[in-house]
């Protein structure tokens, strides 16, 4: 026998063991993955049917129902390498729980592909809900093709571990859960269909543990309750935390309600080994911490009065250099004096002020850089680059940076640099680490763990924790993050690809756990603004905090108020629904808890407040 069936919760379960495969029926709707297919990487890519040894059993338990299907004598595993699969009803959710899980003698998986992706026959009525940064719709019609994009939680272009694919009205969404090692593959050939499905990475070159991933299939879906599915899922599992139970807890974080974010340097020294060295015409360039809060104190005889303070470039030899070792201050600047002076200036205007900082870039003119610190591959190799400003660099070892964000910050506050928080750069946007140096071995849930660690001391030491972009793992411990953007097409599409359609994914979730700035000026290929649209349209749909200039126009400052003002209005507001208002998708509403109704033509880049 090689087809097994059961039934729990209105589902029929059907697992289909010569295809490692699953079938489901709900009503009318039925769904199926893909038989296993070069769904195994080891030294070379094979599939889980190679397996000569297969067995299926049925596991009951009153709280599932369904089977687990055991694999061994792969050809060629001489040490032993054993792979479980198991797919249940979860009875008191109705949730389709699959999991992998493997016993390796000789280790060497590197990753590991299923369940399979869910199969479409046709595309026509198919429908990709994907978080692609901020989140996109992908028509199963779709007429560019891509080639398979593997995409790795936790990192800038998977900002949350879903996804959701609907047929017609009925759909389903898959949950990634232990996301520290797992991604996606996600393809689409001209004309579709879309197929998309969970990938697993091994951690420290085993898999090691247990992975699971969660389906749960509806009658009726579209994107919005989709992410309000995924938004009680985070609930029921305590990662949900709110700006308001963040606010309660730090009650100085409220001073960011309806501020503008001015986002500033004080200088840069690009190194001449840089990527970047003469590309900006310039390699050198300061502006004294003096100057800095003269400006500041011009703004606020402008009416300007609440405003957070973003500051690049403060340390020792400026932006992207030397670290960790970024004190003291800039002496040309003014050292720690001005920077001192710069820090009661905000104080004294009520202005908040926060630091940009980072702890993975380690620079080899660092004071205290040694290789031993420094990550480690697994052929005991440390990667290198040149990218940066800072110019040669390898990366700080993430287990050992809370040591250093700790000495650092208590050295600001012992010498009277009082900040309200600080920017951990990339370590909510970089895909997590590993290390295989002896004394400081780091799995990727290691590094999480580390940096978040790092956001806790930020919080402890100062109050307001910032990183560059939204990701999952992060939000409990964040409360801004640099931006939020729809995808970038310069970091996930090559030249020929066109952009996908969009959608608030993110904030449909998220809006109401974190604050988001959102450009209101000319569109950058860094804002992930899709192209013809209007950024300001869009930071009023997100009601999102606007960024000011330092020393802006008085146009630009009427902009800006209107865009704090509605911030003001909705920042702790949970955004409740979105819709497209025409067929082109360029009229857009959004609508929050307390509501307010936005609507914008993100073209013309006219909104409107109901």
């Amino acid at each position: 026998m090689s087809v097994f069936t059961v039934e729990a919760c209105g589902l029929e379960l059907t697992w289909h063991e010569q295809e490692l495969a699953w079938t489901v029926r709900q009503g009318r709707e039925v769904w199926r993955t893909a038989a296993s297919h070069d769904d195994l990487a080891l030294a070379t890519t094979m599939s889980l049917r190679d397996a000569s040894v297969v067995t299926t059993r049925r596991v009951s338990g009153g709280a599932f129902e369904g089977f687990t299907c055991a694999l061994s004598g792969f050809a060629g595993q001489a040490g032993g390498l054993a792979i479980t699969l198991s797919i249940v009803i979860e009875t008191a959710t109705g949730d389709l729980v699959a999991s992998v899980d493997a016993e390796e003698a000789g280790g060497g998986i590197q990753s590991l592909w299923w369940p399979g992706p869910v199969r479409f026959e046709t595309p026509g009525d198919q429908e990709t809900v994907f978080p692609l940064m901020q989140g996109m719709l992908l028509p199963g019609t779709w007429p560019h093709a891509w080639g398979a994009k593997e995409l790795t939680v936790n990192h800038r272009l998977f900002y949350m571990p879903w996804w959701g694919q609907r047929r017609g009205a009925a759909g389903y969404v898959g949950i990634i859960e232990h996301d520290a090692d797992a991604g996606c593959r996600l393809e689409h050939p001209a004309g579709g269909p879309t197929s998309v499905g969970p990938r697993w990475d091994a951690s420290l070159g085993r898999l090691r543990y247990a992975r699971r991933v969660r389906y749960r299939f509806f009658d009726r879906c579209d994107y919005v309750s989709m992410c309000k599915h995924y938004r009680a899922h985070v609930k029921r599992r305590g990662r949900f935390v709110s700006l308001r139970e963040k606010i309660a807890a730090r009650p100085a974080l409220a001073g960011l309600i309806g501020a503008p974010v001015i986002h500033e340097g004080i200088s840069y020294h690009i190194h001449p080994a840089s990527d970047y060295y003469n590309k900006l015409g310039a390699n050198d360039w300061c502006v004294p911490f003096s100057e800095r809060a003269r400006q500041l104190r011009a703004l606020k005889a402008r009416g300007v009065a609440r405003a957070y303070l973003h500051l690049d470039g403060w340390g020792v030899k400026g932006y992207d250099r030397a670290h960790p070792d970024y004190l003291p201050p800039n002496e040309e600047a003014g050292g720690w004096e001005g920077m001192r002076a710069l820090s009661e200036t905000c104080r004294e205007l009520g202005y908040l002020l926060a630091l940009h900082d980072q702890y993975r870039d380690y620079y080899k003119d660092a004071v205290s850089f040694s290789p031993d610190n420094a990550l480690h591959d697994a052929a005991g190799q440390i990667p290198e680059q040149a990218r940066w400003f800072g110019g040669p660099q390898s990366a700080l070892c993430t287990m050992l940076a809370p040591a250093y964000v700790l000495r650092n910050h208590r050295q600001l506050q012992e010498r009277g640099v009082l900040v309200d928080g600080t920017y951990l750069d990339v370590f909510a946007a970089r895909i997590p680490d590993e290390c295989f140096h002896p004394w400081h071995r780091m799995s990727r849930r290691d590094c999480l763990e580390a940096r978040v660690r790092c956001f806790a001391i930020i919080r402890d030491l100062e109050g307001i924790v910032s990183s560059e972009e939204p990701l999952d793992f992060a939000l409990p411990h964040l409360d801004l993050t640099h931006y939020g953007p729809y995808v970038i097409m310069e970091l996930f599409l090559s030249k020929e690809d066109v952009q996908p359609p969009v959608a608030p994914l993110w904030n449909l979730v998220y809006h109401d756990a974190l604050f988001i700035p959102w450009s209101i000026g000319a569109v950058t290929w860094s804002d992930g603004i899709p192209a013809g649209h209007a950024p300001a349209a869009h930071a009023a749909l997100h009601g999102g905090m606007p960024y000011l200039s330092i020393e802006p126009t008085d146009d630009e400052l009427a902009r800006v108020k209107a865009h704090t003002d509605l911030h003001a209005r909705v920042a702790l507001e949970e955004m409740v629904s979105h819709a497209f208002l025409n067929e082109a998708r360029t009229l857009q509403r959004a609508v929050y808890a307390n509501g307010v109704s936005i609507t914008a033509d993100v073209v013309k880049g006219t909104w409107d407040i109901q």
